[in-house]
């Protein structure tokens, strides 16, 4: 069971959406400074700790920063605006624009275009390129606002060893976005989770 992000240290105000959650207004000319957030993870019940589910107590709680979109698979049934990415990058995500018969991807991967707007028919499947995808680089995370200037971009971060519940015990971490496509675009490509965690009753 997973802990959830807040934006508010009284873990109030939750984020549901990944970075889509996280308004990063900046300048397709590059001329905007990086954008910074205050966030927190925790738990308002105090009954319960969290622990990271691969080994508790020994592996850390770990913040990583994550696609949205999954990765195109073959013979894979689909809906209309379902979003992929190649399985080989080429900074391009998909999106389906329409579908025949169950909507079933083809046996092997289509040749994906990469000119915006431009489409290609897979199977049961016609996808549409969207647009460049942002890069996990442009994305920083630290336990510290001054942290983030030494941050690695893309990179994950360690928290915690074992996060109890409690709004006084969150543990609060940054983010910083950095948007370095310089195109005009609205974008909710990436997200950011914990690992898997382990929930028990203290």
């Amino acid at each position: 069971m997973p802990i959830q992000i807040y934006s508010d240290a009284a873990l109030t105000t939750q984020l549901s959406g990944g970075l889509a959650d996280l308004i990063a207004t900046q300048h397709s000319d590059g001329s905007t400074d990086p954008v910074d957030f205050q966030l927190w993870i925790g738990d308002t019940d105090s009954n319960y700790q969290y622990q990271a589910d691969s080994d508790p107590g020994v592996d850390q709680i770990a913040m990583a920063i994550e696609y949205q979109a999954g990765v195109w698979q073959a013979s894979t049934a689909q809906v209309v605006d379902d979003v992929v990415r190649p399985t080989v990058d080429n900074n391009y995500k998909y999106a389906v624009q329409s579908i025949s018969g169950g909507g079933a991807t083809g046996a092997s991967e289509p040749t994906w275009p990469t000119t915006v707007g431009n489409t290609v028919v897979d199977n049961e499947v016609t996808w549409v390129c969207l647009g460049e995808l942002h890069d996990p680089a442009e994305v920083k995370l630290a336990t510290t606002e001054v942290g983030l200037d030494s941050a690695t971009g893309g990179a994950s971060l360690n928290l915690a060893l074992t996060i109890t519940g409690g709004v006084a015990n969150a543990v609060e971490f940054w983010v910083r976005v950095d948007d370095t496509t310089l195109y005009v675009d609205n974008s909710d490509d990436l997200k950011i989770r914990p690992n898997l965690v382990r929930r028990t009753a203290v």
